[in-house]
């Protein structure tokens, strides 16, 4: 199962951008081999840039520039979340095969199991629900 991480920045100066550079490196030095670290960069007129295998950075040319709008997209990423699980069931149970997806339930049960964890995680990330721990 593969296993994302995301590291938020926002205005990150050169004199501080050894910061990011040392996040990168020590998610890199991780020895489970399927990972990989997204980097989301919401400053505008920034744009960063890694090449390093299994990074990816996202350049978003706008900040989030409230509460609601960081809710709204944490809504929005549950709901495709809650959406595409129907066709995750038939993919699993059907045994469609899709080029590049492992099609043996090593890579399934995880894969259904996470995907309401992923659902509450969007969730809580944007202050939608506040169980369990009430922040």
């Amino acid at each position: 199962m593969k296993v994302s991480c995301i590291c938020a920045t926002y205005n990150r100066s050169p004199q501080h951008q050894w910061l990011l550079e040392e996040a990168v490196e020590s998610f890199l030095r991780q020895d489970y081999s399927e990972k990989e670290l997204i980097i989301l960069n919401d400053c505008p007129g920034q744009e960063l840039v890694c090449d390093a295998p299994g990074v990816v950075v996202i350049n978003i040319p706008r900040r989030f520039h409230s509460h609601g709008e960081k809710l709204n997209a944490g809504i929005a990423l549950a709901a495709y979340a809650v959406c595409v699980f129907p066709a995750n069931i038939k993919h699993a149970f059907e045994g469609i095969t899709v080029a590049g997806l492992p099609s043996s339930w090593w890579y399934h049960a995880p894969r259904l199991a996470a995907q309401p964890v992923l659902v509450w995680w969007a969730l809580w990330c944007s202050g939608a629900v506040r169980w369990p721990w009430g922040r």
